[in-house]
């Protein structure tokens, strides 16, 4: 059985609004400290901007009216 690496994620930057979500149904503010997990969906708004930080040491940036 091959079992694949689970990647931790941080977010870096939040500007504006963005949101985080497990189900993709109810959105939640993204704060600085959120504990994101695998599966998680992002999203920003018009004004919003995010920085997720990889554990693997690469980035996700998302602009505005991102998910």
């Amino acid at each position: 059985m091959i079992r694949s690496k689970k990647l931790g994620v941080a977010v870096g930057l939040t500007e504006g609004l963005a949101q985080y979500s497990s189900d993709a149904q109810s959105w939640k503010d993204l704060a600085a400290d959120t504990d994101l997990q695998e599966g998680d969906s992002v999203r920003t708004t018009t004004n919003g901007r995010v920085v997720l930080l990889i554990d693997d040491g690469s980035a996700v940036r998302l602009d505005s009216n991102s998910e």
